[in-house]
Parts: C-alpha cells; structure tokens; sequence
C-alpha cells in the first residue's frame, strides 16, 4: 500500500466539512450535550472528511465519528468519540 502523505493527494481535502458548518455542528451538540438529548443535534458525522478540523475547546463526549478522517484535526488530549 502506497504510503500518502498530507498535500501529495490533490482531492485531499475534498467534501470537507467548512469551518462555519463545524462551528453550528459543535455547537447543537453542546446543546445535545447539556439538554441530556432533549434539544441539539448529536454529533454524528461517520466517514465524513474532517481533516484539519478543531476540536480542542468542545465536548465531545457521545460524538460518533467512526471512520471520519481525523487527519491533522486538532483534538483534546481526553476524548471519546463513538
């Protein structure tokens, strides 16, 4: 398997979700969070394409991210993604 690094692939980035839709998306599932699931959105963002994506201030307890391209995200040193 070719081993890719980051810039070499030109469709790297592409579908990648923008920083605004992140930001709304972080912030229904803070809402989620503290609501206990009664307002919000979880975050469920499986497969999608995050790469370079800030995570470092939110809560993401419950997030389900399985198979998301986490590439170069910045992430808490604590988390637990589903």
């Amino acid at each position: 398997m070719a081993k890719l690094s980051l810039g070499s692939d030109p469709d790297a980035e592409r579908d990648k979700i923008s920083e605004p839709e992140l930001l709304a998306r972080i912030a229904a599932h803070s809402l989620w969070l503290a609501s206990e699931g009664q307002d919000g959105t979880r975050f469920e963002m499986s497969g999608a394409n995050l790469i370079y994506a800030g995570f470092l201030e939110a809560d993401m307890r419950q997030a389900r991210l399985a198979g998301a391209c986490l590439i170069k995200a910045n992430l808490p040193s604590r988390i637990a993604f589903q």
